[in-house]
């Protein structure tokens, strides 16, 4: 939220789910835990099991000044090396 509010980009939720109803709820339990916070998303994104491709259209759909993803989001450190090299923004992987 604070890396989003530094970049004045806005803060984007990617929501990993497989159908629009996990989506839907995921998306009101990650509206409502902002909320408590004084945050609200700019937009949330549904991204399927294939995240990397996924990570990679949105961040440049977006244009996004930065992404902030758990350390389990991408399988494999050849996978995550290539995602590196290919967004267009700097990535923070928390553990």
């Amino acid at each position: 939220m604070h890396l989003a509010y530094a970049t004045r980009y806005g803060l984007g939720v990617l929501i990993p789910a497989e159908n629009p109803q996990a989506q839907q709820r995921l998306q009101e339990n990650a509206a409502r835990w902002l909320e408590a916070r004084g945050w609200k998303a700019e937009g949330y994104h549904r991204i399927s099991a294939l995240v990397a491709p996924a990570l990679l259209r949105v961040t440049r759909v977006r244009r996004c000044g930065a992404l902030a993803a758990p350390g389990n989001v991408v399988p494999g450190e050849e996978t995550l090396q290539e995602l590196l090299r290919a967004i267009p923004c700097p990535m923070l992987i928390a553990p």
